[in-house]
Formats: C-alpha cells, sequence, structure tokens
C-alpha cells in the first residue's frame, strides 16, 4: 500500500542552480584553502500537495538542500522561491516577511537535540506562536491543546521537559511545534531515522494524516529509498551534491537508469532469493570522494563499472528522457 497523495500542478516552490560551498580555513590567519561543495548545483519544482522524496547516502548533500529550502543557510549560488497567492518570494535573499517564513517549517531528524532541554513542552511550543502574535494566551493554549489531542498527547505532557518524554513523544512535539504555524511546506529531514520501528510507523501516519488534512507539501529526505518509494510521489536520487536522477516513484523502481540509482536498488534486502544468492544485497563499491575534492568530469565515474574516458573528462548533464523523467549520465546522451 502506498501512502502518495493526489497532487494537481500548482507550483509552490522552484529551486535554481543552488549550491551551498562552505569554506574551509586553514592556518593562523584562517586562508580560505577550499571549499566543501555540499550542494553543487542543483534545480527541482516543488508540485503544492506533493511529498517530495530526496535519497542518498551520507554526505550527498540531502540535509544541507533541506536547510536551504527552509531558510536556515542562505546559499553560495541560485535561488530558493516560494510562490503564494499573495505573490512570489526569494527565500534564499534572507530577506522574506515572516508571515512567508512562518508557511515553511521543518522537522528534524533527533528530537531531542531540535528541542531545548531548558523549556517544558507547553514553552517550546507557544515560541513561534508568540512571535507570529496570532492567538492571545488563551486562544493560544486552546490550538496547542487541540494539537495535542490530535497527536494522542494529554494536557499532562504541557508541563514535561524533552529528557521526560520518549524518542516518539518528542518526536510527535516536534511535529506540533512545526503543524502549529500553519505551514504550507514542510521539509522532513530523516524523521523517523531515531526512532524504534513501531513508533516510526505511528510517526509516518501522522505525518500523513496532517498533509491529508492541510494539503501539505513535504520534502521527504531520507537514506532508505523504499521508504522514500513508500511515501513520494517523486523522487530525487542525490550524489556529492547533484540530482542524478529524478522521476515518478513508480517509474524509478521499475526503470532506474542512473548506475547509482541501480546501486542502491540493488542494496536493498532481497526477501525472495533466487536460488543460491542467500538473500545476499549488492553494495557499492569504494567510499564516497571527498565534497572537497570532487572528481573531474562524472563525480560518481570513481564507483561506477560503466566509466569512459570521457566520463573521466566531460561532466554530463541533467537529459530529459521522457514522461519528467530525467538522469545525468553519457550512456543516455544523443
Amino acid at each position: 500500500m502506498s501512502l502518495q497523495n493526489e497532487v494537481g500542478t500548482k507550483e509552490i516552490m522552484k529551486i535554481e542552480n543552488v549550491k551551498m560551498h562552505f569554506p574551509v580555513r586553514k592556518g593562523i590567519f584562517r586562508q580560505v584553502v577550499g571549499y566543501v561543495k555540499a550542494v553543487d548545483g542543483v534545480s527541482l519544482t516543488l508540485t503544492k500537495g506533493e511529498t517530495f522524496g530526496i535519497v542518498g547516502e551520507s554526505g550527498s548533500g540531502k540535509t544541507t538542500l533541506g536547510r536551504v529550502i527552509v531558510g536556515l543557510y542562505q546559499p553560495t549560488g541560485g535561488k530558493v522561491w516560494y510562490v503564494s497567492d499573495t505573490g512570489k518570494y526569494d527565500i534564499s535573499s534572507g530577506k522574506i516577511p515572516l508571515r512567508v517564513r512562518q508557511k515553511i517549517q521543518m522537522i528534524f531528524q533527533d528530537p531531542l537535540s531540535s528541542l531545548d532541554p531548558r523549556f517544558t513542552v507547553e514553552k517550546a511550543l507557544r515560541e513561534g506562536l508568540e512571535i507570529s502574535k496570532e492567538y492571545n494566551k488563551k486562544e493560544m493554549r486552546e490550538y496547542l491543546l487541540r494539537l495535542l489531542k490530535e497527536v494522542g498527547l494529554s494536557q499532562d505532557y504541557f508541563g514535561r521537559y524533552p529528557h521526560e518524554l520518549s524518542g516518539g513523544q518528542r518526536q510527535r512535539i516536534s511535529v506540533i511545534r512545526a503543524m502549529s504555524m500553519k505551514p504550507e511546506v514542510v521539509v522532513l529531514d530523516e524523521p523517523t531515522s531515531a526512532l524504534d520501528v513501531s513508533v516510526q510507523a505511528q510517526t509516518v501516519n501522522l505525518l500523513q494524516d496532517f498533509q491529508e488534512k492541510f494539503n501539505l507539501t513535504y520534502v521527504f529526505i531520507t537514506h532508505d529509498i523504499s521508504l522514500a518509494k513508500y511515501l513520494s510521489n517523486r523522487i530525487a536520487v542525490m550524489y556529492l551534491g547533484r540530482i542524478m536522477e529524478m522521476a515518478e516513484s513508480e517509474e524509478l523502481f521499475s526503470n532506474p537508469l542512473h548506475p547509482y540509482t541501480r546501486a542502491l536498488l540493488e542494496s536493498l534486502p532481497r526477501f525472495e532469493a533466487r536460488k543460491g544468492e542467500k538473500g545476499k544485497k549488492k553494495t557499492l563499491i569504494g567510499e564516497v570522494p571527498s565534497p572537497i575534492n570532487i572528481p573531474s568530469g562524472c563525480r560518481f565515474r570513481t564507483r561506477c563499472p560503466y566509466a569512459t574516458e570521457k566520463c573521466e573528462k566531460v561532466e554530463p548533464k541533467l537529459i530529459d528522457v521522457g514522461n519528467g523523467h530525467k538522469v545525468v549520465c553519457h550512456l543516455y546522451e544523443k
């Protein structure tokens, strides 16, 4: 069963050639000797109501991209546009109205580190609402109590601190904190990876309920490509700061084109192994190169079984092979 939503065609965010390069400094005078190219030229469009999955290994740049989308990082290049009924706003400029900023929220991977240990649950939830000044004190409490009830928590949790909650309860509080701002776009940075399997399912169902109720757009960041298939309408596969392949979820799984995407899918556990295979899974050869020293040409060539001399010298471009299926690989160039 899939949790994918039916989505329309209305554009809500547009990411144009976004780059996020962090300077590397050394020496007494802290001179710049290089750059960590965490995100290195990413372009994509988000449609209202969809779940857009971003997958890749650790170090692929997916979390950094998520932080750029919500405005936590100002990109070193490119633009992030948020499109609403009131206009088009440049999130990457860092100069947007508060009412617009609160429409884009993020739920972090580790709920414990994302909550201030000095704040009670009530104080943590009230903080954003007090800044927005949309409710008076009584209305705010009633509003938060309704949200608590929706996630299955009682009023008793208002006075508790983060360390007094279980991992699943902390993540529910993080979800309420984001949803209380009435967002339109929510970046989910591996929201279930720090939770037990049974709690993961509860969190996924909770997020799906909110999405259906408020027609939210999700950017779902994960290293688990099978979970991305379950949740996402479209999926982008990232490697060393760039998108290697992008397609609708079913299309990506039924017709993976890029060697990296194929390798990720082959690494999934096989529950129905063929005779003699014993359920073994294939793994990628070699390590992810350093984002400080990205290989010339195709950045995946050092781990690719199909690499040629051209791959070493020429960086491939993103090619549309039809039906919105895009891939970065010389094998598909005409």
